[in-house]
């Protein structure tokens, strides 16, 4: 899979320099930035097919870039690779509650570099069919019809999933059945807006306490369900707030006890 655009962001030279030596061989084009504030400005301007990202960055550290960048509604499933040392568990911890999609060693091995990347690029091709899969003739399931959007969060975050619906406009209701979980959380949205959320058989937590806890997710599945919607608005709070609120409450509760 060659000509892609790699944006790399380290602070360490050698990392950059092994990085852009063994993917640019390859044909990518690439780019580099030694600290957060910068990268971040840069993937603005330049949009990059993927990222390799050391989470320990000056300026701005990996975890607050990519909680920006995930609330971008064009950057939600943008490929995100950690670069991290094998020993950094919590580092992934927390990594997976951002939506990154995958983690590799430190120092960097060249030929598994190229295969991650190609991975990744594959797991993004199949969430974009997934989000957007192309309509089947004749298909009497209304949920291929109509919505097109179920699958597993261990594929496809909810974050990258409520800004989908907020990017078309849908309305409707999203149903999260969590694999620890006895009953399924309903989020209701109108016109791409969260407006009210709840639990099939318990009272709480609802709306914007419920987003907040579905938000790091990863074992589940989700089922959005057109349909008419009241549009009074219980949550008051943009889905991109909603993801960053969620994903620093994750972040907390991962942290160990000083």
């Amino acid at each position: 899979m060659a000509g892609l655009k790699i944006f790399i962001v380290d602070a360490e030279f050698t990392t950059l320099e092994l990085a852009n030596d063994v993917l640019g061989k390859r044909g990518h084009e690439l780019r580099s930035a030694r600290d957060g504030q910068t990268a971040l400005n840069m993937v603005t301007r330049w949009a990059p097919d993927l990222l390799l990202l050391d989470p320990r960055l000056p300026v701005m550290d990996g975890y607050q870039f990519v909680r920006l960048l995930r609330s971008r509604p064009s950057e939600t499933i943008l490929p995100v690779i950690f670069l991290t040392t094998p020993s950094e568990v919590r580092e992934r911890l927390r990594g997976f509650t951002l939506d990154v999609d995958d983690f590799m060693p430190k120092p960097i091995n060249p030929m598994e570099l190229e295969i991650r990347v190609l991975s990744a690029m594959k797991r993004r091709q199949e969430t974009e069919r997934r989000l957007r899969p192309a309509p089947e003739p004749g298909a009497e399931d209304w949920t291929v019809r109509m919505s097109g959007m179920r699958g597993s969060l261990s594929l496809i975050g909810l974050p990258t999933v409520l800004t989908t619906l907020e990017m078309d406009r849908k309305t409707g209701v999203l149903v999260v059945a969590l694999d620890e979980l006895r009953t399924k959380a309903r989020l209701e949205v109108h016109r791409g807006k969260l407006v009210r959320a709840s639990l099939d058989d318990r009272p709480s937590p609802v709306n914007a306490e419920l987003v907040y806890s579905l938000i790091p997710c990863v074992r589940g599945k989700f089922d959005f369900r057109p349909k008419t919607i009241d549009p009074n608005d219980e949550i008051q709070t943009p889905i991109a707030s909603l993801i960053l609120e969620g994903a620093r409450r994750a972040d907390e509760n991962n942290r160990p006890s000083s």
